[in-house]
């Protein structure tokens, strides 16, 4: 059976871009809460966030994902996702998501509700780049940018897929690899 290699080693890396393999909002969701669910696991500092404060950053980031779908080309990744909430503030991100789609426009407008809260926004906006940071890696980027082959092809017949990365890492992959070896992300 033919094989395929993700590696973070290699010089030609297999690429998999999971917001481009969403085929709607509940992908896109479902792959917000698979990131954010196994997010502790690559974060060092374990008391920044907590399920609460993933829950609140939520909307956000499903907003965020939603935007760059709705852009697409090179700016639908996570990595982009995760810039335009670091890089921009509030009154930047509201006129980014005005005309755009409804989906987007409730998904922010769900999470405008916690402006007012006092130091809230900051929290939340904390808790999404602690959860995310290794998609700031620009092997991790780079990885996630495109797709090489069609995930729905893993499905048609049997097929080894070889990820390989340091044993070191599996913490701080752990959001990356969720997404990969996740049934509802790759479908």
């Amino acid at each position: 059976h033919p094989a395929n290699t993700l590696s973070l080693h290699d010089a030609l890396p297999i690429c998999i871009n999971p917001l481009e393999i969403c085929r709607g909002f509940s992908d896109v969701r479902n792959l917000a809460q698979t990131l954010l669910n196994n997010a502790d696991k690559g974060v060092a500092d374990k008391t920044s966030g907590g399920a609460e404060w993933i829950t609140l950053t939520m909307p956000l980031l499903v907003a965020s994902l939603l935007y760059c779908r709705f852009k697409g080309g090179d700016e639908c990744n996570i990595t982009t996702a995760l810039d335009l909430v670091i890089k921009h503030g509030d009154y930047d991100l509201e006129m980014l998501f005005r005309n755009t789609t409804t989906e987007i426009q409730d998904q922010w407008s769900i999470f405008k509700t916690s402006l007012d809260a006092k130091g809230a926004v900051a929290s939340i906006k904390i808790t999404l780049a602690s959860a995310l940071q290794s998609f700031l890696d620009y092997k991790i980027a780079t990885v996630t940018s495109y797709n090489d082959f069609n995930p729905v092809e893993l499905r048609k017949r049997p097929i080894a897929l070889y990820i390989i990365y340091s044993e070191t890492k599996a913490d701080y992959l752990a959001p990356l690899m969720a997404t990969i070896l996740d049934r509802k992300s790759v479908v």
